[in-house]
């Protein structure tokens, strides 16, 4: 699928949609990664929710690292088992705090 905006993609992952983009005010955005939808089949409205990307996320702070740890878990599942199948293809991301000033170290956790 090819998007409308520009983007460029130096990002250390094979994920589909990310990089960096220029938003809808030509402000620089970067998508680290992304939880891709597919289409639901299931009858049962949880297995269907599970299959078409829907989820939750935790943004875990290490204030000595000065790290933020992004976590994006897919709708059924047990986010303390420790599968990686358990996140979206990208996921975790690491942001360094210095990315709050717009530099790029694009550390990725996975």
């Amino acid at each position: 699928m090819k998007l409308a905006y520009p983007m460029k993609t130096d990002q250390p992952t094979d994920c589909p949609n990310t990089g960096e983009y220029l938003g809808g005010f030509g402000n620089k955005v970067y998508v680290y990664a992304v939880g891709n939808w597919k289409i639901g089949t299931p009858i049962d409205r949880y297995d269907r929710a599970h299959q078409k990307g829907s989820g939750f996320g935790f943004v875990t702070i290490d204030t000595k690292d000065r790290t933020y740890l992004l976590e994006s878990f897919r709708f059924l599942v047990d986010a303390t088992d420790g599968k990686t199948s358990n996140q979206f293809p990208g996921w975790p991301v690491t942001l360094q705090q210095v990315e709050n000033r717009g530099e790029n170290v694009l550390d990725s956790s996975s």
